[in-house]
């Protein structure tokens, strides 16, 4: 029968194993909020994805880059959205992340 031991090189394998397992769970969950976000961008109209998109370049990110017309034409392409439905199902994935590991903690 082989003695177990507790050297460092050992505990330090474990360790290795640990994180590439921590890390591959994140990605899975990364993978999975990805097909949520898709399935939810699908939902929205064709046209009013496409009028958003075109709305969300010529901004280049900056909301004072559109006129006040186009701005308002955002905010009710967004509230079309339903982002309360994106949050209910994107909720289920946060909660597994804080099940797994606990709450976000900077290192």
């Amino acid at each position: 029968m082989a003695k177990l031991s507790r050297s460092s090189s050992s505990f330090g394998r474990t360790a290795r194993n640990t994180r590439a397992t921590a890390r591959t769970f994140h990605f899975v969950l990364l993978g999975q909020a990805a097909v949520v976000l898709r399935d939810h961008w699908r939902t929205i109209p064709a046209a009013d994805r496409a009028r958003l998109a075109e709305l969300l370049k010529a901004s280049k990110g900056r909301p004072m880059n559109l006129t006040p017309h186009q701005r308002n034409e955002v905010a009710e392409i967004v509230k079309r959205a339903n982002f309360a439905g994106l949050t209910r199902d994107l909720a289920p994935l946060a909660a597994r992340r804080a099940t797994r590991r606990g709450p976000l903690r900077r290192r």
